[in-house]
């Protein structure tokens, strides 16, 4: 499985080097689900691999220690409002949780709807 992934991302990048961090992606996120959920995304535009790069690019900067620390020195940082300036923190804070929530529920759900119905898939028709 890991191998087809790994050809498919060549192949991908032979044919638009320019989207390489898609591909990627795309291969990292292939492997993790086909190995975890039996999900097959598409080699390009796959919707949970779309959820996935959201994910990870809002928890990241979410997540630096700087930021871990103003919160636990300054607890009351989660109580202002959202639409104060200056809390960019809790905003970022709120879009990574949303996020996590669909990256992990997404594949559930996939997971979930195979069990049903082994025939279906979440793929979009080609």
């Amino acid at each position: 499985m890991q191998l087809r992934r790994a050809r498919e991302m060549i192949v991908n990048m032979i044919d638009d080097p320019d989207r390489y961090t898609s591909h990627y992606s795309t291969f990292s996120a292939a492997v993790a689900l086909s190995a975890v959920y039996d999900y097959e995304p598409h080699p390009r535009n796959d919707p949970m691999v779309y959820i996935l790069d959201r994910f990870l690019g809002a928890a990241l900067p979410a997540t630096t220690p700087e930021k871990a620390i103003l919160f636990k020195m300054f607890p009351f940082l989660w109580r202002i409002p959202d639409w104060l300036p200056g809390s960019f923190l809790k905003r970022e804070a709120k879009t990574a949780c949303e996020w996590s929530v669909k990256a992990v529920e997404t594949p559930y759900e996939y997971a979930q709807e195979r069990m049903v119905s082994p025939s279906s898939s979440y793929r979009a028709t080609d």
